[in-house]
């Protein structure tokens, strides 16, 4: 079940009970509490009837006495339904909802969640590394704020972590535009783009990936000095690497040195 209801801490106290079903498929009738039908809305949820749970969720009519509780919830489980739809509309739609979540419910113990799951609805708009990266940046904007506004959150440490993989895809669009820029015989473009990724992503889990191909454009550039710098890098610190042999190979053009190897020489 990819849906947990969130109504759990609330239902009871809020007296729906069992004995309010429905037929499938038909508005609830008008006779039902506000809590009633989101408790029908939220079995909907769990049974992954996602339209038919929002149908049920923008029809409540609210009493003085549930409204404070029950409509934060409802809210909630409405940027929910919209956010399991998972498309790309929908996607768009979710974000706006979960930040008005945020914006009216700053204070509610859910505030963190809507605020985390607006990350996670632009990073799920990222098709690739390679194309545009705008999701991208509005996700890592979003994530932040759930570490710094709610540090002891247990969303918290997901925020982290999906940050974590929200500055991966921006390195790697990163090493694209370098490498396509190597191609194309643009080693001082490519240059810099390997190392923006060095500057600003130095947890990216790659980097012998950015040291290699920084050795192979600083060759291409004739900075031969600078390149020795990096494929000796690759050499030492990533010995079982995919880029090892090709940066001694490289190393060999340029007469580098390895732990005494004269790489020129072949001895």
């Amino acid at each position: 079940m990819r849906w947990v209801a969130l109504s759990l801490l609330v239902l009871l106290p809020l007296g729906a009970g069992p004995g309010c079903g429905k037929a499938k498929g038909k508005a609830a009738p008008q006779l039902l509490s506000a809590a009633e039908i989101y408790a029908q809305a939220t079995r909907e949820m769990q049974e992954d009837d996602l339209r038919q749970a929002q149908s049920l969720l923008e029809q409540i009519n609210y009493s003085t006495d549930d409204r404070a509780e029950l409509e934060p919830l409802v809210r909630l489980t409405i940027a929910d339904a919209t956010f399991y739809q998972n498309y790309g509309v929908a996607l768009i739609d979710a974000r706006a909802l979960y930040q008005d979540f945020v914006a009216l419910y700053g204070d509610h113990p859910l505030a963190p969640y809507a605020q985390f799951q607006a990350g996670v609805c632009s990073l799920k708009q990222v098709v690739h590394p390679s194309r545009d990266q705008a999701q991208t940046h509005q996700a890592i904007g979003d994530l932040k704020v759930v570490a710094e506004r709610w540090p002891g959150s247990r969303f918290s440490e997901a925020a982290r972590s999906m940050l974590r993989s929200a500055e991966r895809n921006l390195a790697e669009h990163e090493f694209m535009v370098g490498r396509f820029y190597l191609h194309r015989k643009s080693p001082a473009a490519a240059i810099a783009r390997f190392e923006s990724i060095l500057d600003l992503y130095p947890h990216y889990n790659e980097l012998d990936k950015i040291y290699y191909h920084l050795g192979q454009a600083q060759l291409a550039q004739g900075n031969d000095v600078e390149a020795r710098i990096y494929l000796d890098k690759v050499v030492k610190d990533y010995p079982r690497g995919e880029f090892f042999d090709d940066a001694v190979k490289e190393l060999g053009k340029v007469g580098g040195t390895i732990e005494g190897l004269d790489l020129a020489g072949g001895k």
